[in-house]
């Protein structure tokens, strides 16, 4: 899976690239769904294509054994990560008449800031997608135009599914640091502004820390930031 990077390349703060994201994932303050059919599962494996990206062979480099075997192993880990996210979303079919109803939000986790008013303004951060999906539909066209208050399922880069927003926030296996998040899971513009939420993290709260708690899932790097936000289709 991919390493954890710093935003510093771009130069921008989590909040920036919030808002990039709420301007191109959200419409207002309703939620933009992608809707898949039974028949289109190639459509998601696509996106976590572009989501999971491998590691190409080199183009002019002599590529030593060493080095391939690494980008090999690195290829089939992330195969796994792919599988693993995928059957996770799509089993939730069976809530919506075997129809995918999903959308994508971004999750930014700041390790080096420990107030959580401050860290929206960091610089260096993690980037971790979680896929909203819905457990509900109205209408024959399988879409509502306001499912904000719809009950919905999130599921995380590792394949996890919670019930709710509150679930993810208080038990996500994120690495310790405050995670900055579209307010309850949700790309809204106000005023043309993404609104936000922040929490300092289930591993950096004192008594994970006190416990010495951290298993592996909680140290995951997250992925590398993408240029381009996945769209719905």
């Amino acid at each position: 899976m991919a390493n954890s990077i710093g935003n510093s390349e771009v130069n921008r703060t989590a909040r920036e690239v919030q808002q990039n994201f709420a301007e191109s994932l959200g419409y207002a303050e309703e939620i933009i769904w992608d809707l898949l059919s039974h028949e289109q599962p190639d459509v998601l494996r696509g996106k976590l294509c572009q989501l999971i990206r491998d590691s190409p062979p080199p183009e002019t480099a002599t590529e030593t054994e060493k080095d391939k075997k690494i980008r090999l192993k690195h290829n089939a880990d992330n195969e796994r990560a792919r599988q693993i996210i995928f059957d996770a979303v799509w089993e939730q079919r069976k809530y919506t008449n075997r129809q995918s109803l999903t959308a994508i939000i971004y999750v930014m986790v700041v390790t080096n800031e420990t107030d959580v008013n401050r860290a929206e303004d960091c610089r260096v951060f993690s980037v971790h997608p979680v896929f909203r999906a819905r457990r509900c539909i109205t209408g024959s066209s399988g879409t509502s135009s306001d499912s904000s208050n719809c009950c919905n399922l999130f599921i995380d880069e590792l394949g996890r599914v919670y019930q709710n927003w509150e679930m993810y926030v208080t038990t996500n296996e994120l690495p310790a640091g405050v995670m900055v998040a579209p307010e309850r899971g949700i790309y809204r513009l106000v005023r043309d502004q993404v609104r936000l939420d922040k929490y300092t993290t289930p591993a950096g709260t004192t008594n994970r820390k006190v416990l010495g708690y951290l298993d592996t899932g909680s140290a995951i790097g997250g992925f590398l930031l993408p240029v381009c936000p996945l769209l719905p289709c």
